[in-house]
C-alpha cells in the first residue's frame, strides 16, 4: 500500500467528520483537503503520518482501548515477522517496538481497523 493511501485512511480514521468528496489527490503533493473560506477554497494538505509520529499518534488516540491493544499486538507481530532471527528474544523485540518506525506504526493500526491491503 502506497504512503499516500496509507495517509488518507488514516487521516479519515482520525477524522470521520470530514467528508471524503473534499479530499483528492494532487501530483507531487498527494491527498489535500479542500476548505471553503472567505477567500475561496483553500487547499490543506493532510499529514504525512507514514513518517510523522506527532500525528500517527493522534490517530492512535482516536483508536478505542481495545484497538489501541491490538495494534499494539500486530505492531509486535509486524515487528517479529521483519526480525526473524529475533524469533526468541522477547526484550529485543519490546525495544524495537518501543522505537517502532512511522511506517510500521501505521501499518499497524491499519491492519488493527482492518484497512491495510496487501501488496497495494
Amino acid at each position: 500500500m502506497n504512503d499516500d493511501r496509507q495517509n488518507l485512511i488514516l487521516h479519515l480514521q482520525r477524522n470521520p467528520v470530514l467528508a471524503a468528496d473534499r479530499i483528492y489527490h494532487v501530483r507531487g503533493r498527494g491527498y489535500v483537503y479542500a476548505i471553503r473560506t472567505e477567500c475561496g477554497i483553500e487547499e490543506v494538505s493532510l499529514p504525512n503520518y507514514v513518517r510523522d509520529l506527532n500525528a500517527l499518534r493522534e490517530v492512535w488516540l482516536s483508536l478505542s482501548y481495545t484497538q489501541q491493544w491490538e495494534e499494539h499486538i500486530e505492531l509486535d507481530d509486524i515487528i517479529a515477522r521483519n526480525n526473524p532471527h529475533l524469533k526468541d528474544d522477547d526484550v529485543r523485540i519490546a525495544v524495537l517496538v518501543a522505537n517502532a518506525t512511522p511506517k510500521q506504526k501505521a501499518e499497524a493500526i491499519l491492519r488493527t481497523i482492518k484497512k491495510w491491503e496487501e501488496g497495494k
